[in-house]
């Protein structure tokens, strides 16, 4: 057991890392317990690295979340180290600078929980003072008898405990064991860790050393058997050499005896050969006489077809007559239906008239109340700048100053404008029934383009998109040269003129696209990845990069195309690709939608209705409407292409106009059209040519001055410090957006949870809630002030009495410091204010005399106040403002972290530019109070200017409705004119296709009678063809006999190389065997060490973290060298197949004509159904399926049907059951009812098995695991599935990789390897059988195997095998019931034998064993426990 030994005797080994080669710095241990420099680590793992391996023993570890970072550090050799550089620092230079008085004098004492040094007399006043009590058990005496003798434990105590990781201001008190270990304070236990498992430190530290303690020595009684390991190893090697040379010799005796019988088989081929060149002389006549007959038939059927014909001709005439009439009448019903439709029409621009007056009224109210809203906005935006300004507050100024000014630039703009549209709501707008108008389109196009004017853009060399607002408002996005290529945004007038022109941060041939997301907001993007928003009202602006925001973007990926949907307040960005970006408008990504297969790019976009418009403007020049989902679409329907000038034009643009009609604009080869379409696609309505002068690329339709003085807090309004939700005053105030301030908790209240909106209850201006929700709205930190302030005062006035933050006596408080935030007493209120150390506090210390307080303004409260701290470093002060953050305050550590490289300010500075800047504005401001109160007189006017033109559009709407009516009953006249011609014109085209008709069938009369004479003349010559086809098939025979002895030649030397090849790997492993076992021992020895250290520091904290991982290593190393066998036994031989009396050179290995044995087996369990049966090469069988209670089971049987063993298997259910043997021992399962895979050792039944959800990353849920199949030479397990997917995992159930099969297979129902491919039954709809060759994470098709030639095409692929001769057996089943076997030639190129299994026995797998009596077919019944032995012969 360990002992409190002194530092001294430490070994330096201990504490040196192993890369470095020196003393250790920031010590990080792996889970195998071996610690290295943290630096040292982050030098030998790339960035981006999920694992690390070890440089001593070499185990691959997974890195945790945070990386080489959150590896855990070892505590007490950290200690250990900083503890004797402290001791190395001190005799080098004892002089130090005392942390009480700053004087620099020789050091007596360390404080650890100050963590600085302490000169002998502030050492006595540090031990004594109650002030620092929980310091006591901290301080250590520099003395060298003490420091001599210290030991690790002592150390350990003289150490706090760790810092809390929530509250780092705060000392870990207790443990959550939930969390593993992480030590934790009090608050927490009411926070994240609140219901979580909790234990008191010293308990469960005594509990894991005492288990340690166990463990340990449970371990050391396996240490002599892991140094004798490696004796028998040496004795492994050398029996290894022995049985090499026994199987040589064998192995060459039995190729001798085959030649031999080789050689005569060859003799014998011939002898067949002759006799089958018999036998097709007499098929081929046979096949010559059936021919003429089938010749003799055609030319009967031709004459008869053709008298048909004849009789046909008028019944065909007659039909087509009544199918025009037909027509006829059908056409004159749709168009007395649109006259009745355009009778509707008038009632509905009546109707509409009525609409447009009654919304106009509504929206002149919407107006006036618009303007008496913006009057409250003055007041409130003027009376919030008084205090700011009166303030002075810098850091107050800086966050809150931008708000403010936007809201006063928004309010200006807003007043400023000249229409607030009123001239559109003073009258109503009805279109009238254009020439264009038929009965069934409603929305028609000028026949002529109605203006053509210059836009007065600055510079501008190209355009690229258009866009306006329900306001009228036209933006465009382009690109200038000046000097380089610019792109821009413009905002025009329909008249062309130039509202404001702004460069966007982007250079070179990128163009931009742009659409409305509401009355002032732009969505933008550029074609280098880039989306933003661009504001009219201020000309800001917003941008990101695709890349840094959404998680494995493309990097060749380009956005190309922007729409908005302002009702989900969303941006969508098309791209070259399939991929939709949607973001909402603070630029947050929310999610990527697939588009159909059918749409390779979005050219342009457009939203309507929900769904999203798509001009694909790529080689299939299409456009769709999209049904958008989730993460996916579908196609609603697709657009019709112009009916004009040819079929190659591609879409371009898309708009809709109001009434809903969709307008696409269409080019190709420098012509372009506008396309009317249907509200709801289906169709085109109107076709418009562009002129071809005029390149167009996009579309859209458009249907005094206030300064402010210090004033005193005396004379604030009450008003403004009240809640206008409590009416009372104000607590914890938040600021919205529009300036207005409420209670924190008032706030929570009336918005629900997991709101993102807040409507404010003066103004009703609706606002998004921050990330934080209603804790991340700015605070009015002015106002708190104040009002934290008059609190401070009336508490004061209540009772003066107060304890002392100094003597902690209960006196009259003189005065109160604003950095300690707590109050003095008169006598420590003056040692407070001279004292050198508390130098910082001086301008933080307010007098309570009443005077003072009585005159104190906004501006010296402010000056009072501390500088807010830091929200990344909670005890530090901010200093600087990070305006690259939004004027963020931050601390000087921040400069040099995350705010590293972005623009700092110093706040004084900013704060007086800010206040200027807000002067400023509010002058401005108030140039146009006078009109927004002026307004409403204008508003009036609007209303009585409606009433008019309502009567006078009505009177205009009857007069062009009833012109309307009698054009649209000429053109019914009309219609019915044209079908009568049409009728003419159907009549003659059918006379004409009937005589074609006739004409046609005397050819193919003519045409049989010569193919007739031609059999006659073709009988002598095919027959003549057919004996010198024979002749050269028995020469090719012969060629092949010839090439089966060389191959058999080739085999006997690829048997010798796999004795070699066996011996090496063999030799290979008890290498590496002897390697591990030479790192057992080293395990031992770092285990053992580093428990004897943990046990003699005995500290708490590092023990209840540490220990766990330290048990974990013991119980792996115990369980390592508990096992009784490593495998010496399988690799001190070698494995060889004999050559058996089968072995042929081209396929005379048959199948027995009938069944050799038909036995049943016996099983403990009274079973339902066998599924499954393999062989390994010793003859062992194994056989899977399920019992009656329908558990999973695996019997191990003999060829005679005895049960060796029988397993239940974890699982239950009826579904498939399939296994594969995976080495002597191992058997791989599987069952597709949870998708589970199991290994199953048959020397002691244990078992392994995994769930592929568990393993495989995004495992479709309703897929089903359904064939197994191994790989020994690779040491593969390979699994098909009912899909395409075939996963590769290794002999410790660990996924491999996933492969995806050929597109021909739906589903790999029965597998098995061969040669290096994989043979796959697919017994889907088709039914066929395929080898694959197989790739990293693809595959291709080698062969498709030929289906059986016996009772029709109805066989479909279950179940396959090999024998060990390299022949293919496949079981075929019918959907009948009937059985087959089909024996394929080694490479799988055409069937050699056929036989079928009695339709009594239903057999659904299959497998080839190697028995005394030579190798066999085995076949277990489905039901009745029956196995089926076929000899190989």
């Amino acid at each position: 057991m360990a002992s409190a030994s002194p530092l001294k005797d430490i070994d330096e080994q201990y504490l040196q890392c192993c890369i470095c080669m020196e003393q250790l710095k920031e010590p990080k241990i792996l889970p195998c317990l071996h610690r290295y420099c943290r630096e040292c680590l982050k030098r030998i793992v790339k960035k981006g690295a999920k694992k690390i391996e070890c440089v001593t023993c070499r185990e691959v570890h997974t890195l945790p979340k945070g990386g080489i970072k959150s590896l855990k550090t070892d505590f007490n050799t950290k200690n250990i180290i900083e503890f004797i550089q402290l001791q190395d620092s001190v005799k080098v230079d004892p002089l130090r600078t005392c942390i009480h008085c700053r004087r620099e004098q020789k050091a007596s004492a360390f404080c650890f929980r100050c963590n600085d040094f302490l000169c002998e007399t502030c050492h006595a006043f540090h031990a004594s003072s109650p002030m620092f009590e929980d310091h006591h058990p901290h301080i250590f005496s520099l003395s060298e008898a003490e420091a001599a003798n210290l030991t690790i434990q002592k150390l350990s105590s003289l150490k706090v405990a760790p810092r809390c990781q929530t509250h780092p201001e705060k000392l870990s008190e207790l443990c959550c064991t939930t969390c593993g270990n992480l030590p934790i304070c009090m608050p927490c236990t009411y926070g994240e860790h609140r219901g979580h498992n909790l234990e008191e430190v010293r308990l469960l530290a005594k509990i894991q050393r005492e288990m340690l303690k166990g463990k340990i020595a449970d371990l050391l009684q396996y240490k002599e058997k892991a140094y004798s390991m490696q004796d028998e190893i040496k004795k492994a090697k050398d029996k290894l050499e022995l049985n090499v040379d026994q199987e040589s010799r064998k192995l060459q005796e039995q190729l001798d005896r085959e030649g031999e019988r080789i050689k005569k088989e060859i003799h014998d081929a011939e002898k067949e050969s002759n006799t089958k060149q018999a036998d097709l002389e007499e098929r081929m006549k046979e096949k010559t006489s059936a021919r003429k007959k089938e010749l003799e038939k055609e030319m009967r059927e031709s004459r008869e077809r053709y008298e048909q014909a004849c009789r046909e001709e008028q019944q065909e005439a007659d039909l087509n007559l009544r199918k025009i009439k037909e027509k006829n009448n059908e056409e004159k019903k749709q168009l007395e239906e649109g006259l009745r439709v355009m009778n509707n029409e008038i009632q509905e621009l009546l109707a509409s008239i009525r609409t447009q007056r009654d919304e106009n009224v509504k929206k002149i109210k919407e107006l006036s109340d618009h303007f008496d809203s913006i009057v409250k906005r003055f007041e409130n935006v003027t009376a919030t700048a008084d205090y700011i300004l009166a303030a002075q507050n810098d850091w107050t100024d800086v966050q809150c100053i931008p708000d403010l000014c936007r809201a006063v630039d928004l309010l200006r703009e807003e007043v400023k404008r000249d229409n607030p549209g009123m001239e559109n709501l003073s009258g109503v707008t009805i279109r009238g029934l254009s020439a264009g108008v038929t009965v069934r389109g409603k929305v028609g196009i000028s026949e002529d383009v109605e203006s053509i004017i210059d836009l007065h853009i600055k510079e501008s060399k190209f355009i690229t998109d258009i866009t306006s607002n329900e306001d009228g408002t036209i933006a465009i996005t382009g690109l200038r040269l000046s000097p380089a290529w610019q792109t821009y945004i413009a905002v025009i007038t329909k008249g062309g003129s130039l509202q404001q022109q702004n460069i966007l941060p982007v250079t070179g041939w990128k163009g931009a696209r742009c659409s409305f997301l509401s009355q002032y907001l732009i969505a933008v993007i550029f074609g280098d990845n880039q989306v933003g928003i661009y504001n009219i009202g201020n000309k800001s602006r917003r941008f990101i990069r695709l890349s840094d925001v959404i998680m494995n973007c493309p990097t060749n990926q380009q956005v190309c195309r922007v729409t908005t949907d302002p009702v989900n307040d969303h941006i969508i960005v098309g791209c070259h690709s399939r991929d939709v970006y949607v973001f909402n408008s603070k630029l947050e990504h929310v999610k990527t939608i697939k588009l159909p297969d059918v749409i390779q790019g979005a050219g342009n976009i457009a939203m309507y209705e929900g769904n999203l418009f798509v001009c694909d403007s790529s080689l299939t020049k299409r456009a769709f409407a999209v049904a958008l989902k989730q993460t996916a679409s579908e196609v609603e329907y697709e657009f019709t292409k112009p009916t004009v000038g040819g079929s190659n034009w591609y879409s371009r643009s898309v708009c809709t106009d109001q009434n809903g009609y969709i307008y696409m604009l269409w080019c190709s080869g420098g012509r372009s059209i506008i396309v009317q379409c249907t509200k709801d696609g289906g169709q085109i309505e109107l076709e418009r040519k562009v002129d071809r002068t005029d390149n167009v690329i996009a579309i859209t339709a458009e249907d005094s001055d206030i300064m402010a003085s210090a004033s005193p807090l005396k004379d604030l309004d009450e008003q403004y410090l009240q809640c206008c939700i409590c009416m009372e005053q104000l607590k914890e105030p938040k600021i919205l957006p529009c300036l207005h301030r409420y209670c924190r908790e008032c706030l929570k209240r009336i918005v629900k949870k997991g709101a993102k909106k807040i409507e404010c209850v003066t103004c009703r201006e609706v606002h998004t809630l921050p990330k934080g929700g209603i804790n991340g709205l700015k605070t009015d930190f002015n106002t708190k002030n104040i009002i934290e302030f008059i609190q401070l005062q009336d508490s004061v006035k209540v009772d003066p009495l107060r304890t002392c933050i100094h003597c902690k006596k209960k006196q009259e408080a003189s005065a109160f410091c604003f950095r300690c935030n707590d109050f003095l007493c008169e006598t420590c209120h003056a040692f407070h204010a001279s004292s050198p150390m508390f130098e910082d506090h001086h301008p933080h210390i307010f007098s309570l005399n009443e005077a003072e307080a009585a005159n104190l303004t906004i501006q010296k409260l402010s000056s009072l106040k501390v500088a807010p701290r830091c929200q990344t470093h909670p005890e530090k002060l901010s200093e600087l403002c990070c305006t690259t953050c939004g004027n963020l305050p931050i601390c000087i550590p921040c400069t040099y972290g995350e705010h590293q490289g972005h623009v700092l300010k110093e706040v004084k500075s900013l704060a007086k530019i800010q206040r200027e800047m807000l002067k400023g504005k509010i002058a401005d401001l108030l140039q146009y109070k006078e009109k927004a109160y002026n307004m409403q007189v204008e508003i009036r006017e609007a209303k009585d200017k409606l009433e008019l033109n309502v009567d006078q559009e009505s009177r205009k709407l009857q007069e062009q409705l009833d012109r309307e009516g009698e054009r649209i009953k000429k053109e019914i006249h009309n219609a019915e004119k044209e079908l009568n011609t049409k009728q003419v014109d159907l009549a003659e085209r059918m006379k004409e296709e009937t005589s074609g008709k006739k004409k046609e069938l005397e050819k193919n009369m003519r045409e049989s009678k010569k193919r007739y004479e031609q059999a006659c003349r073709e009988e002598q010559w095919e027959a003549d063809l057919n004996f010198r086809k024979l002749k050269e098939e028995n020469t090719k025979e012969r060629e092949k006999l010839e090439e089966g002895l060389r191959v058999m030649n080739n085999d006997i030397q690829e048997l010798l190389a796999s004795i070699r090849t066996q011996k090496d790997e063999n030799a290979q492993k008890i290498r590496e065997l002897s390697n591990h076992f030479d790192g057992i021992v080293e395990r031992f020895k770092n285990v053992t060490s580093t428990a004897d250290c943990i046990l003699a520091a005995q500290n708490e904290w590092t023990d209840v973290q540490c220990i766990p991982d330290v048990c974990r290593a013991v119980d792996l190393l115990r369980e390592e060298v508990k096992r009784d066998s490593p495998g010496l036994d399988n690799l001190s031989g070698v494995k060889i197949r004999e050559l058996s009396a089968g072995v042929s050179v081209r396929g005379k290995v048959g199948i027995s004509e009938d069944v050799e044995s038909i036995v049943d087996w016996y099983t403990r369990e009274e079973i339902f159904s066998t599924t499954d049966i393999t062989s390994n090469e010793d003859g062992t069988i194994a056989i899977t399926g399920w019992t009656s209670a329908g558990q999973t089971y695996i019997a191990i049987i003999t060829t005679g049907g005895s049960l060796q063993q029988q397993n239940i298997l974890p699982g239950t259910g009826w579904n498939r059951v399939r296994c594969s043997f995976l080495s002597q021992y191992l058997i791989a399962v599987i069952a597709s009812g949870g998708n589970q895979i199991d290994i199953n050792d048959i020397r002691d039944q244990s078992q392994r098995f995994i769930h592929c959800s568990d393993v495989i990353m995004n495992c479709p849920t309703n897929q089903q695991v359904c064939s197994v199949t191994t790989d020994p030479v690779n040491d593969h397990i390979i699994v098909g599935c009912d899909s395409r997917d075939v996963y590769v995992f290794n002999s410790k159930l660990e996924h491999v990789k996933t492969i995806k099969l050929p597109d021909v297979i739906q589903e790999a129902d029965g597998i098995a390897m061969y040669k290096g491919n994989l043979l796959v039954c697919d017994s889907s709809r088709t039914g066929r059988a395929f080898a694959v060759a197989l790739k990293q994470t693809a595959s291709e098709v080698k062969y498709e195997f030929t289906k059986p030639t016996v009772g029709g095409s109805n066989w479909y692929s279950h179940s396959v095998c090999t024998d060990q001769n390299g022949y293919i057996y496949m079981l075929w089943k019918e959907g009948g019931g009937r059985s087959l076997i089909v024996q394929y030639t080694r490479d799988g190129g055409r069937i050699e034998l056929e036989r079928e299994v009695d339709e009594t026995h239903d057999v659904r797998a299959i497998t080839a064993v190697q028995t005394k009596q030579g190798e066999k077919l085995l076949l277990p019944t489905y039901r009745t426990k029956k196995l089926l032995t076929y000899g190989l012969i």
